[in-house]
């Protein structure tokens, strides 16, 4: 039996949210305009005072922030696994390995669709007074109502289906 075969449920989604790419991109150049600023107003008004030192080092920080920026708006993604053994959710580059999330005290779950601003305060992991989500895009999800009243939201694209493959296992 191959791995592939041991999932009942396996997803893979990838950050599709490109007018916030474009908002944290020009975020950034604006952010790079500001930093620019500055040092060209050291340079006009204070020529005999700059430390280039100072110069060179913003400069490397405008460059490590879009290598980041660009590394976390197009390589963040999440995977979602069911097996027989649990719901496992991994959301790259913020977990190093596969989280279980508890099924035990799970009281209720459904598919949904959500709006994940409104609701959630957008994508990524998300946590508020009694809720907690992960999603990556879209809008569709399934929620889970455990005894003590808190929900968590899987984000999924497949969202019926993600919801038949946990019920399985809860009926176990």
């Amino acid at each position: 039996m191959s791995k592939k075969d041991q999932f009942l449920f396996h997803e893979v989604q990838y950050v599709r949210q490109f007018k916030l790419i474009f908002i944290l991109l020009l975020g950034w150049l604006i952010w790079m305009f500001v930093i620019a600023g500055f040092m060209f107003y050291d340079l006009i008004l204070k020529p005999e005072q700059i430390d280039w030192t100072e110069t060179l080092i913003g400069f490397t920080a405008m460059g490590f922030g879009i290598i980041l920026l660009i590394h976390l708006c197009f390589f963040t993604r999440m995977i979602t696994e069911v097996t027989p053994k649990g719901l496992f959710v991994r959301f790259i580059p913020f977990h190093f390995r596969m989280k279980e999330i508890d099924l035990k005290k799970v009281v209720s779950l459904e598919a949904k669709q959500y709006r994940p601003i409104r609701e959630y305060g957008g994508w990524g992991i998300r946590v508020g007074w009694k809720k907690k989500v992960y999603n990556v895009f879209g809008k569709e999800g399934v929620e889970m109502v455990y005894k003590e009243g808190n929900k968590l939201l899987i984000g999924s694209q497949r969202a019926e289906e993600l919801a038949k493959a946990i019920q399985s296992i809860l009926k176990k």
